[in-house]
């Protein structure tokens, strides 16, 4: 079984090939935008908030600094539930 040889396709014939894909799967694509928008939302979006839950996060850098503090990893969490534990919940150290 040999190779089968294709001809480089130009750049114009690409462009077609691909507008006629589109034409033959529009009802597939508008089948599944509703979807991929509905995981958006509700299952990307919110991972902001888990990234927030790690980072020494600035409400005053706004939502870019959501991705620009500085990641701090677990440093609260065990203070937390140590304090909590002992019933002292006064200084909760939030960054």
């Amino acid at each position: 079984m040999g190779r089968v040889m294709r001809k480089k396709m130009t750049r114009e014939e690409r462009r077609k090939l691909r507008q006629k894909n589109l034409n033959r799967d529009k009802y597939l694509l508008m089948m599944i935008t509703p979807v991929v928008i509905y995981y958006l939302i509700f299952c990307y979006f919110p991972m902001t908030g888990i990234i927030m839950a790690f980072n020494k996060y600035k409400t005053a850098s706004g939502l870019i600094g959501i991705y620009t503090s500085e990641f701090v990893g677990l440093n609260g969490s065990g203070s937390f539930s140590d304090q909590y534990m002992r019933g002292d919940l006064s200084e909760i150290p939030f960054y």
